[in-house]
């Protein structure tokens, strides 16, 4: 099985963020190693990064920017999901709803990882249900991430109070369940 890796267009929104406050950032890239540092400046959007270089990339990140919050993977993840479907899928904004965005979850899960598979079980009114299947070695930040990207999408769709549940019961699935008002 090939190592799962993350594409670097993850890495535009705190690119964006580090240029914004180039204080913090210099503080962020001293909490990472020479590799990781240069690979989070160097890299271009369609490469493949390692989940694990992507995990202390995106830990390093949420320490030194949002220290306050005690979810801020979770956070990192609502304000990367913001970020990028108003930026670099644009084109999606004016279209955004539920229905069309967890319809399309696959599809968007493929555009950031080479392996795996996200598959909505249900969407109602209110709330709805994915499985992610094929990504056992997804590291917890990630997992983390995810629900906050997530609870991001439902933000830009217009949702109020917001919630997702992760389910890490099964060995061979990780299930998210979102509700919103």
């Amino acid at each position: 099985m090939n190592a799962l890796t993350c594409k670097a267009v993850a890495f535009d929104p705190l690119r964006k963020f580090c240029k914004k406050n180039p204080t913090l950032a210099e503080h962020f890239y001293a909490r990472l190693s020479p590799e990781n540092a240069q690979t989070f400046k160097t890299a271009l959007p369609l490469v493949g990064i390692p989940v694990i270089t992507m995990t202390d990339i995106l830990n390093a990140f949420a320490d030194v920017f949002y220290p306050e919050k005690p979810d801020r993977i979770r956070h990192l993840g609502i304000v990367s999901a913001i970020d990028i479907l108003q930026g670099t899928y644009k084109i999606f904004a004016r279209i955004l709803t539920t229905d069309f965005i967890f319809h399309r979850s696959n599809l968007i899960w493929r555009a950031y990882y080479n392996r795996g598979q996200i598959d909505l079980l249900e969407l109602a009114k209110t709330r709805g249900h994915v499985v992610l299947k094929g990504c056992p070695d997804l590291t917890p930040t990630l997992r983390e991430f995810v629900a906050g990207y997530i609870l991001g999408i439902l933000e830009l769709c217009g949702a109020q109070e917001s919630t997702c549940v992760k389910d890490e019961s099964d060995p061979n699935a990780l299930y998210y369940t979102f509700s919103w008002k």
